[in-house]
């Protein structure tokens, strides 16, 4: 029967299942309440044609992930910008092969903790905030020295620091956090 099927109970690979097997002539209700659907969790059928045809068994970024993930990747390829800028400086302080470890380090752990964020890996949202928290105080003491030493610097920093923080509260709040919570459940 037409209009007969709850797809709220649905997990998205049913959906998709759903989706990819309905009969759109024969079931039009059923069809327009599986987009509405998928819509509602922010997906849409060009992004389930993308995934299929390139990468069968990679899930989609969702929508109301994607503006922290954006956030969270601008923040991410600063960190290089800030040590090309603040490169002599750092220089005099550190090795030069420890600065370029220890980024290449910060920037791959950064984007694959991103990367399964915008997935909906509730651990990697966790692990965000639970980083970004440990870091915290070094890294404002580290802001207040740098704002008196280099201005331009300290203010790079500073987007950084609002970016990353307005990242994690958006992972923490609607819809984001539902989109979490969502995924959880099998």
């Amino acid at each position: 029967m037409d209009g007969g099927v709850d797809y709220s109970k649905y997990s998205v690979q049913q959906l998709r299942e759903a989706e990819a097997g309905i009969d759109r002539t024969r079931f039009p209700i059923n069809y327009s309440r599986l987009r509405d659907e998928l819509n509602r969790r922010g997906y849409s059928s060009a992004d389930h044609v993308a995934n299929t045809i390139t990468e069968p068994h990679r899930e989609p970024v969702c929508v109301a992930l994607k503006k922290p993930a954006t956030l969270m990747w601008i923040s991410i390829a600063l960190g290089p910008v800030v040590l090309v800028l603040d490169w002599k400086y750092l220089v005099s302080m550190t090795p030069a092969s420890s600065l370029i470890i220890t980024e290449v380090i910060v920037i791959a752990l950064g984007a694959w903790l991103t990367y399964k964020m915008a997935r909906g890996r509730n651990w990697s949202r966790i692990a965000i905030l639970v980083l970004t928290i440990l870091g915290l105080s070094i890294y404002v003491t580290a802001l207040v020295y740098t704002f008196l030493r280099t201005p331009f610097i300290g203010v790079i920093n500073s987007v950084q620091l609002v970016m990353q923080a307005t990242a994690i509260y958006m992972m923490f709040t609607e819809p984001g956090d539902s989109e979490f919570r969502r995924r959880k459940k099998p």
